[in-house]
């Protein structure tokens, strides 16, 4: 019983002193980064669809970009070599 006792006062220390430090993670942002929000989702391009040439030496994808403003999105397909390279 003072085994358990022990335990669980050590372990509610333990959890005071994790209370009391400041949080890393939390959602204050950093001066450095960019909060990732919706309006920034969109302007990356989304990778669809990678599709190997029937020689496997090719690989073709599609990248989607957006333009919220024209509420249109625009679809370029790229070939790049199976091994890597500039598309």
């Amino acid at each position: 019983m003072k085994k358990y006792l022990l335990a669980v006062l050590c372990l509610s220390l333990l959890a005071q002193s994790c209370l009391k430090k400041k949080n890393p993670f939390s959602n204050t942002p950093l001066p450095h980064r960019q909060n990732l929000s919706a309006a920034v989702l969109w302007k990356l391009g989304r990778v669809s669809d990678p599709r190997i040439s029937p020689d496997g030496k090719w690989v073709l994808f599609g990248v989607k970009t957006a333009n919220i403003a024209a509420n249109k999105t625009h679809n370029i397909i790229y070939k790049m070599e199976i091994n890597g390279g500039t598309p």
